[in-house]
Formats: structure tokens, sequence, C-alpha cells
């Protein structure tokens, strides 16, 4: 009897096993599309996952301000300060850093930190993308459009190569905000969607505000184009109203100044080869065809978008039925925005950009090949929409596996495994040029070194003491530029005595024998690339007959045509000196 009742009870557990793995795989089933298009994200951000962090042509700044502002209290109208002249229009906006210094409140490491935002943006971007399409183009078509986004060769250059955080960060908001927008069954009652639509804009405006201000230009066209405008109004002014306060609260922030154009707008439109090349680079952008960075548009989106429209012709010309979705769709509307948004990339859209002062929202034109691309990726997506039977397991494999493969040698940036210094020694040229760190050592001969064999050896000066008549000090000096050089600098070294008179001086091009590639071989900054580390070696004589010390050592840089030298930045004259007492150096 007992066994019988044990055996009911069994069953009864077990069947409430069943019960409840049943309750749980229905929203699994409902949802499976939406969770495949945010697990796949996982091969473009599992390169955040290495230690250490890696070279962009940002540099260390947004961790240097990171830290900054990590130290600082918190105030409302903080703004990055260190390294750099914050662009209020152009630059990278706020939203990223407060969510950096979110992070690094729960326990995470500035660079943690910085890579948690990149990741963030990259799973927002395609859940947005797939709540977007999911009305347009069913569950297949909308997970294939969040993918091609996700792998999108330029948002991979904007993390990767270029290190635009606020940029990245607003490419990944950008569908959320359209999708708020423009979804014509709102999933919330039309009051919280109302307040959901101006909520999304505002963080996008807080993300990279003149990119944000284009990306509410694109949602007016798609607007305008789609069916139910009036029903949508409510929710575009609440769109609106959130990108007027988050450039109020920046303004507020940072107060009202301009950055003048640093990189010259009308020398970057980009030539058509460029936009189907599959170049791959991590050199910086310069003017014309010759660029050292990838800015095409991607094999993906392209043949996927072409493809599609290529079914739509055909379906138009043989009198086909197109399949109904949830929402009606108008399907110019992506092959239009993302038309106008690559032709204001190339050089006969300058005249538009002059008369109509809008290319002060940007840094370079090819900006907008982000938002161009979101909307490919929607017009890609319409594959599975457009043919149904493609819906099987084994072609949405295909396509899935194109997508992901087309763009995954991408995902390799070049990682750097120095320490993070927390501020740069000084600057030059507007931040140009950052020394980052300075290490001082002092050349021991042989038998000054105890060494049994004929060789030289080095102490840091740390060990070794203070400089004594007769050594030879070596400075070696790590470097980053965090913009393009275009001229070859020299470095002064004066080594000084206690009463400011030279004793010896190294007058070397920045960047002799200093190649990372090529050890030996020169690496003169017009070479530099934003970003890279250069480590270069000086080699300065204590004179025999110089007065004991204490010395010091007069650094700058200039220009050997016409013997100027380049101001310190925040610093009133044209050097810095390092003090050759232990404590100061590093």
């Amino acid at each position: 009897m007992a066994a019988v009742k044990l055996g009911i009870s069994l069953r009864h557990a077990y069947g409430r096993g069943d019960v409840t793995i049943a309750a749980l795989g229905k929203p699994i089933a409902r949802y499976r599309y939406a969770l495949l298009a945010i697990a796949l994200t996982v091969f473009v951000w599992a390169p955040l996952t290495y230690p250490g962090y890696f070279q962009v042509h940002s540099g260390f700044v947004p961790l240097f301000n990171l830290l900054h502002l990590h130290r600082t209290s918190l105030d409302p109208h903080w703004v990055p300060s260190i390294a750099t002249h914050y662009d209020m229009v152009r630059g990278d906006g706020l939203l990223a850093y407060y969510l950096a210094r979110l992070w690094m409140a729960l326990g995470a490491t500035p660079v943690g930190s910085v890579k948690a935002v990149f990741a963030i943006a990259w799973v927002l971007g395609a859940f947005g993308v797939y709540w977007w399409c999911h009305p347009l183009l069913g569950a297949p078509g909308a997970c294939l459009a969040a993918l091609v986004y996700s792998y999108l060769p330029y948002r991979i250059a904007a993390v990767y190569v270029r290190g635009a955080w606020g940029e990245a960060l607003c490419l990944g908001l950008v569908p959320l905000g359209m999708a708020a927008v423009s979804a014509a069954y709102p999933p919330t009652s039309s009051k919280r969607a109302i307040m959901l639509s101006g909520l999304i804009w505002l963080l996008i405006g807080l993300s990279q505000p003149g990119l944000a201000v284009w990306a509410f230009l694109c949602l007016l066209g798609w607007w305008a184009l789609s069916d139910g405008r009036r029903s949508r109004l409510p929710r575009l002014l609440a769109a609106g109203g959130g990108c007027a306060g988050a450039a109020v609260y920046t303004l507020w922030a940072a107060g009202w100044h301009t950055v003048a154009d640093r990189v010259g707008f009308f020398g970057h439109f980009l030539y058509p080869a460029q936009l189907v090349s599959p170049y791959w680079g991590f050199g910086p952008s310069r003017p014309g065809w010759n660029d050292g960075l990838s800015l095409g548009l991607g094999l993906a989106p392209v043949a996927l978008a072409c493809l599609t429209l290529l079914l739509l012709v055909w379906g138009i010309r043989t009198g086909q039925a197109f399949p109904s979705s949830g929402e009606r769709m108008s399907w110019r509307s992506p092959f239009l925005i993302a038309a106008i948004l690559i032709l204001l990339t190339l050089p006969l859209s300058a005249m538009l950009w002059q008369l109509s002062a809008i290319w002060q929202l940007l840094t370079y034109p090819w900006q907008l090949i982000g938002l161009a691309g979101m909307f490919l990726s929607v017009a890609a997506g319409g594959v599975l929409h457009l043919r149904p039977r493609w819906r099987t397991p084994p072609m949405q494999t295909v396509l899935i596996g194109f997508v992901l493969l087309a763009s995954y040698s991408y995902l390799q940036p070049r990682y750097i495994g120095q320490e993070l210094p927390t501020r740069p020694r000084a600057g030059w040229g507007g931040h140009q040029i950052l020394l980052l760190n300075v290490n001082v050592e002092v050349e021991i001969p042989p038998m000054a070194a105890g060494l049994s064999i004929s060789t030289s050896g080095r102490l840091p000066l740390s060990e070794y003491g203070m400089p004594r008549p007769g050594d030879t000090l070596h400075l070696v000096l790590t470097w980053q530029a965090t913009r393009v050089l275009e001229r070859d600098l020299k470095l002064f070294a004066h080594l000084l005595d206690a009463s400011g008179n030279l004793l010896a001086q190294a007058d070397p091009f920045l960047g002799a024998a200093s190649d990372p590639d090529a050890p030996g071989k020169d690496y003169f900054t017009s070479r530099w690339e934003p970003g890279r580390l250069v480590v270069t070696d000086v080699a300065i004589h204590v004179p025999d007959d110089a007065p004991p010390g204490p010395y010091r050592i007069a650094l700058g840089l200039y220009e050997e045509a016409t013997m100027q030298r380049w101001p310190v930045d925040d610093v009133p004259d044209d050097h810095i000196i390092l003090d050759l007492s232990e404590r100061d150096i590093l």
C-alpha cells in the first residue's frame, strides 16, 4: 500500500515537473528568434573578454577621463577634460561615461567598464532591430536583420579600430528609438509608449549628440513614408523632446562652447569603390581614396539587401502577392533612406553640406555609414519575409552563417599588454600627441655591474640612485598619438644642472629606431597611427666634468624646418621638467 502511494506521489511530482517545463517552454518557443539574435552576438563581443585593452584611435583618453570621473564627487557639470578638448556636439556624449562609472561603482575595473559599455551597445542594437522589424518582417526576418546589423563592418570598426564608444552606444540605441516610435502596436499603453519614446531618445541624444540629430532626421523620414502617421505623431514629438532634453542637459553641463573642425570635414568624402571594398585596416582616416580605415558597407548587408530588392522587382513584374505581416511596411523606406545617407558620404553632396551647415554635427561625412547600414539591415531581413519557403532551418542556417562568416575575419583587434597609466605625463599640440610613461635607466659597464662576462646592462634610476658625472642615461619614453600627425617632429632632451645650466643634450627625430613592427627601424611621427604605442630610447651622456647632481631633464618637441617648439598642453611653457630623483621616475 505504501509503495502504491509512493508511486502515485512520484507520478504527481513528475506530472507537476512536466507542467513546469511545458510552461517554461512556451515563452522560450515564442521568443526563440529574439533569444537567438541576442545569443549570436556573442562572436562580435567575445574579443572584449580578452584581458587588457586594445589599440584604438581614441587611445587611452576615454579611460583617463573615466578614472577622473570616478575620483570626482558627483558633479553634474563634469565633462571629459583629460588629454582632450570636449566637443559637446561631435564628440562622445556623457552617457557612455555615466554607464561606465556605474560599472566601476559595482566593482569593475576601468578597462572592464569601457568594454561593458561596448558589449551593451551590441546587445541593445540586436534587440532594438528585432523589436523594430518583428511586426514588419516576422520573427525569422527580424532575427536575420538584427544579426546583419550586429555584424556590420562599420560598427566593428567603431569599436575595435576607432574606439568611438559614444558613437557605438548611439548606434546601439537608435534601433530601440526607431522601434519605440514606429511600432503601430506598442507593447504598453499610449502614455507609457510616449514616455518610453522620449526616454530612449533622451539617452540617444546623450550618447552622441551630433549623430543623434541625424538619427532623428532618419526617424522623420521613416515616419513620413509610413502609414498611420497620425497615431505615431505623439511618440514622434516625444522623441524630439527627448533629443531636445539631451541637448539642454549637455549645454547645461558643459557650457556653450565650440570646437573647431580639426580634421578637415570636406576632405573625407568617400569614393564609391570604398563602399564595397573588402579592405580592413587599422590606420586612420586620411583625405582621398587611399584611406587607412575600412569604411565599406559590408558584404552581407549589400548582398542581402540587393536580393530583397530583386525579389521585390520580380514580384511586382509577375504580379505576385507579397506575404502579409502584422504591420504593413513601405518597402521603399529602408532603400530610399539608405540611398540618401550613402549619397551624402560622396563628394557630389559637398555643396549640400556647405549650404545647410549640417556638416558641423559630425566629424566626418562617413559617420552616416552606420545609419545607412541600419536601414540596409532592415532591407536584408526582408529576404525571409518575401520568401516564406526559405524559413526552413537549413536555409536559415545558411543565411545566418553567411552573415557571421562575412565579418568574422574583422574580429581581430590589436591588443595592448602594457599597464594602463592613470593619466598622461604631458601632451603637445592640443593633445595630438601624449607622453604616457617615462622610465630613466642608467647604463652600467660590465665591471661595475658585477658581471663575469663582457656585457653591459642597465639599472632603473630608482635602483641606481643619483646619476654621477660620466654616466650614460637612457630615457625610455612611451608615446601615443590621438590624431594624424602631418609632419616629422624632433625631440629635445636637455640635461640641466641644479642651476639650470645646459650640460648635455640629445635631439633625435621622434620615433627614430622605434618601429613597433620592425625593431631598429625608424618610425617617424608622420607615420604614426592614432592610438598606437611607440616606445623611444634616448641616450644622454653626463659629461665627465659636470658638477655633481641633482640633475634635471627638459623634454619638448619642435619642428626642424622652422625650429618652432610645440607648446605643452595645459602648461604655459614649451617643455616639461623631469627631476631625476627616485620619487619622480615612473
